[in-house]
């Protein structure tokens, strides 16, 4: 390997460490209790297992997940959240945290939030497309995932960084991933 191929992976792995390391270091993990509205609801008190359906939209804070169904499992402030969607979309204003997934599914209690199948991120013009991409709220670590050559990402995960006060948009994005926009509904 040459030493211009060396410098070019290394410096593809500094802008990488840096994105995910902003990403990981803006937020902190939503307080308070979980609000959801959905068309249907089917609920199983003594299980603690709750199943929703249609237009799903669960709000803690302002975090917000807007979903085609949701379950919730467990006890108040260890509850266990799964969503599927086409797409599933994930908003977090404050942290300017945009989000799209065919599958999310967080854990309150340890703050772990993945997302699966077409994932893409952005925060603030700052872009990541991958297969998968798990995301702890307390330590602040990402990890994303290309998935294989045979998945949508076509095993890569692929990014867009501005560096700090950029916020230039005209680069293309990394991929042609659908435009993230909350619904007109609000909890």
């Amino acid at each position: 390997m040459t030493l211009k191929k060396i410098m070019r992976f290394a410096s593809v792995g500094i802008v990488c460490g840096y994105l995910l390391t902003t990403l990981a270091y803006a937020a902190s993990k939503p307080q308070g209790a979980i609000n959801i509205e959905a068309d249907r609801g089917s609920f199983d008190l003594k299980a603690k297992a709750h199943h929703f359906e249609g237009k799903v939209q669960l709000k803690q804070a302002d975090f917000s997940v807007e979903a085609d169904q949701a379950w919730v499992e467990g006890d108040a402030g260890h509850q266990k959240v799964r969503a599927v969607g086409s797409p599933v979309l994930v908003l977090w204003p404050s942290e300017g945290i945009k989000a799209s997934a065919q599958k999310v599914e967080y854990q309150q209690a340890t703050g772990e939030l993945r997302l699966n199948g077409k994932v893409h991120l952005d925060q603030k013009g700052n872009l990541l497309d991958s297969e998968s991409l798990r995301y702890s709220l307390i330590t602040r670590a990402v990890i994303a995932d290309g998935g294989n050559a045979s998945s949508p990402s076509k095993g890569r995960v692929r990014m867009r960084w501005l560096p700090e006060g950029d916020s230039s948009s005209s680069q293309p994005a990394p991929s042609s991933a659908p435009e993230v926009k909350p619904s007109s509904g609000a909890l």
